[in-house]
């Protein structure tokens, strides 16, 4: 999860229409989804992709009020 937007480009870039992403990485207790998503919504704006959330979920606490993160998009 910690280098997780090192592959966000390529990811988004290969995946065909219906593919879906499921997106893992470490945030602050206060912007549990806020950056992951926007990271995720500036790299298909950059494949020219159009994404859709399906689900983001607290996997489990990874340290004091941090958390692993899942967000899962389809590419539309």
């Amino acid at each position: 999860p910690h280098n997780a937007q090192d592959f966000l480009d390529a990811a988004i870039k290969v995946c065909a229409p219906g593919a879906v992403i499921h997106y893992y990485d470490i945030t602050p207790e206060d912007e549990l989804f806020d950056s992951s998503l926007k990271l995720i919504e500036e790299a298909a704006g950059r494949a020219d992709r159009r994404i859709k959330l399906i689900d983001q979920r607290v996997v489990r606490s990874y340290a004091p009020h941090q958390f692993n993160v899942c967000i899962e998009v389809k590419i539309i």
